[in-house]
Protein backbone atom coordinates (compact mmCIF):
# COMPACT_ATOMS: atom_id res chain seq x y z
CA UNK A 1 0.00 0.00 0.00
CA UNK A 2 1.51 3.30 -1.02
CA UNK A 3 1.25 6.57 0.84
CA UNK A 4 -1.67 7.90 -1.25
CA UNK A 5 -3.74 4.76 -0.72
CA UNK A 6 -3.10 4.86 3.04
CA UNK A 7 -4.24 8.49 3.28
CA UNK A 8 -7.34 7.79 1.19
CA UNK A 9 -8.32 4.79 3.34
CA UNK A 10 -7.84 6.75 6.57
CA UNK A 11 -10.07 9.55 5.21
CA UNK A 12 -12.75 6.95 4.40
CA UNK A 13 -12.56 5.51 7.92
CA UNK A 14 -12.86 8.97 9.48
CA UNK A 15 -15.80 9.89 7.25
CA UNK A 16 -17.58 6.63 8.17
CA UNK A 17 -16.96 7.28 11.88
CA UNK A 18 -18.41 10.80 11.59
CA UNK A 19 -21.58 9.41 9.96
CA UNK A 20 -22.06 7.03 12.89
CA UNK A 21 -21.49 9.83 15.38
CA UNK A 22 -24.26 11.87 13.75
CA UNK A 23 -26.83 9.09 14.02
CA UNK A 24 -29.54 9.90 16.55
CA UNK A 25 -30.32 6.90 18.74
CA UNK A 26 -32.81 8.71 20.97
CA UNK A 27 -35.70 7.78 18.66
CA UNK A 28 -35.39 4.19 19.87
CA UNK A 29 -36.20 5.26 23.44
CA UNK A 30 -39.13 7.61 22.77
CA UNK A 31 -41.75 4.98 23.60
CA UNK A 32 -39.88 3.87 26.74
CA UNK A 33 -39.04 7.19 28.36
CA UNK A 34 -41.70 8.87 30.45
CA UNK A 35 -40.91 12.15 32.15
CA UNK A 36 -41.51 12.31 35.91
CA UNK A 37 -45.06 13.02 37.00
CA UNK A 38 -44.87 15.64 39.75
CA UNK A 39 -48.45 15.08 40.91
CA UNK A 40 -47.69 11.40 41.53
CA UNK A 41 -44.49 12.32 43.33
CA UNK A 42 -46.42 14.62 45.69
CA UNK A 43 -48.82 11.81 46.54
CA UNK A 44 -45.98 9.40 47.23
CA UNK A 45 -44.40 11.83 49.66
CA UNK A 46 -47.57 12.10 51.75
CA UNK A 47 -48.06 8.40 52.33
CA UNK A 48 -47.61 7.31 55.90
CA UNK A 49 -44.40 5.44 56.67
CA UNK A 50 -44.76 2.45 58.98
CA UNK A 51 -41.96 1.33 61.26
CA UNK A 52 -41.56 -2.05 62.90
CA UNK A 53 -40.56 -1.21 66.46
CA UNK A 54 -41.65 -4.41 68.17
CA UNK A 55 -38.25 -6.11 68.26
CA UNK A 56 -38.20 -8.69 71.01
CA UNK A 57 -35.92 -11.54 71.94
CA UNK A 58 -37.70 -14.87 71.66
CA UNK A 59 -38.38 -16.41 75.06
CA UNK A 60 -36.27 -19.49 74.34
CA UNK A 61 -33.17 -17.31 73.86
CA UNK A 62 -33.60 -15.12 76.93
CA UNK A 63 -31.14 -16.03 79.62
CA UNK A 64 -28.76 -17.82 77.26
CA UNK A 65 -26.05 -15.38 78.33
CA UNK A 66 -26.66 -15.62 82.07
CA UNK A 67 -23.40 -15.61 84.00
CA UNK A 68 -21.51 -14.80 80.79
CA UNK A 69 -19.78 -11.57 79.86
CA UNK A 70 -19.06 -9.70 76.64
CA UNK A 71 -16.63 -7.07 75.45
CA UNK A 72 -17.00 -5.06 72.24
CA UNK A 73 -14.05 -3.14 70.81
CA UNK A 74 -15.03 -0.48 68.30
CA UNK A 75 -12.87 0.89 65.49
CA UNK A 76 -13.97 3.20 62.71
CA UNK A 77 -16.63 5.86 62.36
CA UNK A 78 -19.59 7.11 64.40
CA UNK A 79 -21.85 4.55 62.77
CA UNK A 80 -19.71 1.79 64.24
CA UNK A 81 -20.12 3.35 67.68
CA UNK A 82 -23.89 3.36 67.17
CA UNK A 83 -23.86 -0.26 65.99
CA UNK A 84 -21.85 -1.20 69.09
CA UNK A 85 -24.61 0.23 71.29
CA UNK A 86 -27.24 -1.78 69.38
CA UNK A 87 -25.22 -5.01 69.64
CA UNK A 88 -24.61 -4.41 73.36
CA UNK A 89 -28.35 -3.90 73.89
CA UNK A 90 -29.15 -7.20 72.18
CA UNK A 91 -26.51 -9.07 74.16
CA UNK A 92 -27.80 -7.59 77.42
CA UNK A 93 -31.34 -8.64 76.46
CA UNK A 94 -29.96 -12.17 76.04
CA UNK A 95 -28.60 -12.02 79.60
CA UNK A 96 -24.93 -11.21 78.96
CA UNK A 97 -23.14 -8.70 81.20
CA UNK A 98 -20.76 -6.09 79.80
CA UNK A 99 -17.14 -6.17 80.98
CA UNK A 100 -14.01 -4.15 80.34
CA UNK A 101 -11.62 -6.99 81.21
CA UNK A 102 -10.60 -8.82 78.06
CA UNK A 103 -9.26 -11.77 80.08
CA UNK A 104 -12.65 -12.56 81.65
CA UNK A 105 -14.91 -11.91 78.65
CA UNK A 106 -16.75 -14.93 77.25
CA UNK A 107 -17.59 -13.11 74.01
CA UNK A 108 -15.28 -10.60 72.34
CA UNK A 109 -16.60 -8.72 69.33
CA UNK A 110 -14.53 -6.37 67.22
CA UNK A 111 -16.79 -3.90 65.44
CA UNK A 112 -14.85 -2.31 62.61
CA UNK A 113 -15.06 -0.33 59.40
CA UNK A 114 -13.62 -1.58 56.12
CA UNK A 115 -13.68 1.92 54.63
CA UNK A 116 -11.12 3.43 56.97
CA UNK A 117 -7.77 1.78 56.37
CA UNK A 118 -6.42 2.70 59.80
CA UNK A 119 -9.29 0.87 61.52
CA UNK A 120 -8.76 -2.20 59.35
CA UNK A 121 -5.05 -2.34 60.22
CA UNK A 122 -5.81 -2.03 63.94
CA UNK A 123 -8.26 -4.92 63.73
CA UNK A 124 -5.71 -7.26 62.16
CA UNK A 125 -3.29 -6.36 64.94
CA UNK A 126 -6.00 -6.90 67.57
CA UNK A 127 -6.89 -10.33 66.19
CA UNK A 128 -3.22 -11.29 66.43
CA UNK A 129 -3.20 -10.17 70.07
CA UNK A 130 -6.28 -12.30 70.82
CA UNK A 131 -4.71 -15.46 69.41
CA UNK A 132 -3.01 -16.36 72.70
CA UNK A 133 -6.26 -15.84 74.60
CA UNK A 134 -8.10 -18.26 72.31
CA UNK A 135 -5.38 -20.89 72.89
CA UNK A 136 -5.69 -20.47 76.68
CA UNK A 137 -9.51 -20.45 76.64
CA UNK A 138 -10.84 -22.39 73.61
CA UNK A 139 -14.47 -21.80 74.67
CA UNK A 140 -14.17 -18.02 74.22
CA UNK A 141 -16.08 -16.63 71.24
CA UNK A 142 -14.23 -14.03 69.16
CA UNK A 143 -16.06 -12.32 66.32
CA UNK A 144 -15.55 -9.50 63.83
CA UNK A 145 -18.49 -7.42 62.64
CA UNK A 146 -19.17 -4.04 61.09
CA UNK A 147 -19.51 -2.45 57.68
CA UNK A 148 -17.49 -4.87 55.64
Amino acid sequence: MNEEQRKASSVDVLAERDKKAEKDYSKYFEHVYQPPNLKEAKKRGKQEVRYNRDFQIDEKYRGMGNERTFLIKTYGCQMNAHDTEVIAGILEALGYQATTDINTADVILINTCAIRENAENKVFSEIGNLKHLKKERPDILIGVCGCM
